[in-house]
């Protein structure tokens, strides 16, 4: 869905204070970052943070709703954010905050994926064209 003109801007403008905060757009919504952690959704004019076990409960007093951008579909660990903590900058910033911190415990709880070791490189001997065989020669009687 799109976003209304201006509301990332608001958004940005609101959590300067996180380091290195990026938004991006990602189908038809925004992404919310802090030193390259995705913390946050930006969809249909509603702001979405990560949950963790830091947050949980503020989102649950709140009565927020999980992002599910696919019906039918479980739910992600992105609840929305209450319309009254974004339009009160300090406590929109220290939720942003809490999201962030659950977002960097998720990552650092998802097992490490291995690099696949680089396949081992085979050399296939050349093959030249084989020569071509002349026509043996008419015998003559």
């Amino acid at each position: 869905m799109p976003i209304a003109p201006g509301l990332l801007d608001q958004i940005a403008a609101q959590l300067a204070a996180l380091p290195e905060l990026a938004i991006r757009r990602m189908f038809g919504g925004a992404g919310l970052y802090s030193s390259g952690v995705f913390f946050g959704v930006v969809d249909d004019d509603r702001v979405y943070f990560r949950v963790g076990d830091g947050n949980r409960d503020d989102f649950k007093r709140a009565g927020s709703v999980a992002f599910q951008p696919i019906p039918d579909k479980p739910s992600m660990a992105y609840f929305s954010v209450p319309t009254l903590v974004v339009a009160r900058s300090e406590r929109f910033l220290e939720w942003a905050k809490k999201a962030v911190d659950a977002a960097r415990a998720a990552q650092t709880a998802k097992p490490k994926r291995a690099k696949a070791a680089p396949a081992a490189v085979q050399t296939v001997p050349s093959r030249k064209p084989a020569a071509k065989k002349a026509a043996p020669a008419k015998r003559r009687r």
